[in-house]
């Protein structure tokens, strides 16, 4: 079973240790530089100081004036604008162990291994008055790529506006809805290698629309509301293609010394109209490799509802969160079925380091070890984590399925940039009077430049 799985990490983790590291120490010898977060927020300026000059300025020929300035050599600062290029370079390897009625429900799994991500991004600011942010990014293997899809495409196009203290920030273009805690969150910063099961049988990673966000009560709240339909990107009418309408709000009822004790309370709703007068709801067994465990198959819809709760809670190293999803869906030809599921991690840092919380946006961010790695002594950060989740699509006449999975982790953040994971997840998976039981073993090398 697991001969694939070693033969593959292997060299693939010496690989990308070694060459990262070297890329590393000769354009970032800086472990303050900015990482990618999956959303066109928070764009750094190009004039930080913690960026190393190694181009210099270069004057304009004629004025002698300073036209462009380059910070270091994947990041430019000029009159009009600013731009920064990065990567992220994720390789995953799974193995897996099922009984026979597992099998029988979704084939046999076997060991695989994929570049979960490739990802490059550029970011950076159009200096009107108040900057525009914008960001850029096309990935192969995505994160919300199925198999079929094309080899790279897009993963966002967005193009962010401030307005003023009442209204926030417009973000226009292919970016997050505004519901799901985790989803919202980088990729690369959650706890588990992959997201709870129910957010991705319910909640898009990206669509195409605009939305509004602002934070307020001296940011120990936020909310954001959105619209979005990528009618232009399918062969679908605006009509035909259904729209979205989400919102979420979240608040902190307890913040304490700048962020190591915490409480987070959060709410969304997201209005969907079917595509084509239908719904299918579907998700993997949070393994990316494997197949689709539960599927409802395409029904006959007209719209559905859906509800989230979140809750979160930070003492020091320690780290509690989770999400409730309800998800009412209007066909009344399969009786009008009702569908939910939820997740819980936690999550320990046994190297004292705590999570960062984003107070302008409600979200937890990636760690970032108070001694990163090297060869003179330092191990980086060092945590521990654990999950259950459960999505069940079993109501009326639609039997998708009901799964659960009990997860634990470790995770290795070797410096702000590296990143190794191991993951173990038990499920079992309930669908038409059998019950299929099936064990995986994760691994992750990610790089983020």
């Amino acid at each position: 079973m697991f001969s694939n799985f070693i033969g593959w990490f292997k060299p693939t983790f010496g690989l990308l240790l070694a060459g990262g590291f070297l890329a590393t120490a000769t354009f970032a010898a800086d472990t303050n530089q900015v990482s990618i977060t999956d959303t066109p927020t928070n764009v750094p300026s190009a004039t930080d100081s913690t960026m190393t000059n190694l181009a210099g300025i270069v004057p304009d020929s004629e004025s002698g004036e300073v036209m462009r300035k380059f910070e270091s050599w994947n990041s430019y600062d000029g009159k009009w604008m600013s731009a920064q290029l990065g990567w992220i370079v994720i390789g995953d390897a799974a193995a897996a162990s099922q009984n026979q009625a597992s099998k029988s429900q979704v084939g046999n799994i076997g060991d695989d291994a994929e570049f979960r991500a490739f990802r490059l991004y550029t970011r950076g600011q159009i200096k009107f008055a108040n900057p525009w942010t914008y960001f850029i990014a096309g990935e192969y293997k995505g994160f919300a790529q199925d198999p079929g899809a094309p080899n790279w495409q897009l993963t966002d196009v967005a193009l962010t506006i401030p307005l003023n203290d009442t209204f926030g920030k417009l973000t226009v273009g292919k970016t997050k809805e505004t519901m799901g805690m985790e989803v919202l969150m980088a990729g690369t910063a959650t706890p588990m290698m992959e997201r709870a099961a129910v957010l991705s049988a319910f909640v898009p990673t990206r669509d195409v629309g605009i939305k509004l966000a602002n934070s307020f009560l001296d940011q120990r709240a936020t909310w954001s509301v959105g619209v979005f339909n990528n009618w232009f990107a399918t062969d679908n009418s605006f009509n035909a293609n259904g729209s979205t309408i989400s919102a979420r709000l979240s608040g902190l009822p307890l913040y304490n010394d700048n962020g190591r004790e915490l409480i987070h309370l959060g709410a969304s709703f997201r209005y969907v109209q079917a595509e084509n007068d239908s719904v299918r709801y579907r998700s993997r067994p949070e393994v990316n490799t494997a197949p689709y465990f539960v599927d409802t198959g395409s029904f006959v819809s007209d719209h559905s509802d859906i509800l989230g709760l979140e809750a979160g809670w930070v003492e020091g190293p320690f780290t509690l969160y989770g999400e409730y999803l309800f998800n009412w869906v209007d066909s009344s030809s399969t009786g009008n079925p009702f569908f939910s599921g939820y997740y819980v991690t936690a999550s320990y840092l046994l190297t004292g380091e705590v999570r960062p919380y984003n107070r302008s946006s409600g979200l937890f961010g990636k760690v970032v070890p108070l001694h990163p790695f090297n060869f003179h002594g330092e191990w980086g950060a060092w945590e521990i984590a654990a999950r259950f989740s459960e999505v069940d699509l079993n109501d009326a006449e639609v039997q998708g399925g009901q799964f659960e999975r009990t997860s634990l982790g470790v995770n290795w953040h070797l410096t702000e940039q590296w990143r190794w994971s191991f993951n173990y997840g038990y499920t079992d998976f309930n669908r038409n009077g059998t019950t299929g039981h099936a064990q995986f073993f994760q691994t992750r090398v990610q790089w983020e430049f």
